[in-house]
């Protein structure tokens, strides 16, 4: 595995950013919801699918394996698991799938952190790296695995920080949590 490269910000403006994500999940999930019960299935998980940087909703679980999917609709397997997916061969299900497709899950944090590249281009391995980000500490925690160039990186905004600060901040986290009982 190769070392990573970890920064951390309490900057205003990146935790605002952040406040902002966390603003745009609650209203989609909302959103979300409400639509899943228009189309006829209240309570029920749907499926988030992800492709080429986007994100959209996909469908909703089935109660039981013996579920028969409603009018407009089909069983699909999708990551391993079925999902009822609208049948796009039905007028129902191609309004279905549009309003579906239009319900999409604000873009991952990392896409919009002041100060921090969205992705790194790896030209010489034909990559493309996108950092992991956390919130530990009252603080944005983002995690490379290789190391940006200096000047994407906003050094009043972000501090580079030792492999094992940023463990020892993982572990306080988890020390935080309640345990599972499993």
């Amino acid at each position: 595995m190769a070392d990573l490269t970890v920064y951390r910000s309490t900057h205003p403006d990146v935790l605002a950013t952040r406040d902002k994500y966390k603003n745009a999940v609650i209203q989609w999930r909302q959103d979300a919801a409400r639509l899943i019960t228009e189309l006829g299935f209240p309570g029920r998980q749907w499926i988030v699918g992800t492709a080429f940087g986007g994100r959209w909703l996909v469908g909703v679980t089935p109660r039981n394996s013996t579920e028969l999917p409603p009018r407009g609709w089909r069983r699909k397997r999708f990551d391993g698991r079925a999902v009822f997916v609208p049948d796009r061969r039905t007028r129902g299900g191609k309004d279905a799938a549009r309003r579906l497709a239009g319900c999409k899950p604000p873009a991952e944090p990392h896409h919009d952190l002041p100060g921090m590249p969205a992705e790194i281009e790896d030209y010489e391995h034909n990559r493309t790296h996108s950092p992991g980000v956390a919130e530990m500490d009252g603080a944005i925690w983002v995690t490379w695995s290789t190391t940006p160039p200096a000047n994407q990186v906003r050094t009043d905004m972000w501090e580079r920080v030792r492999l094992a600060t940023y463990y020892a901040a993982r572990e306080r986290l988890e020390d935080t949590r309640e345990p599972s009982h499993a």
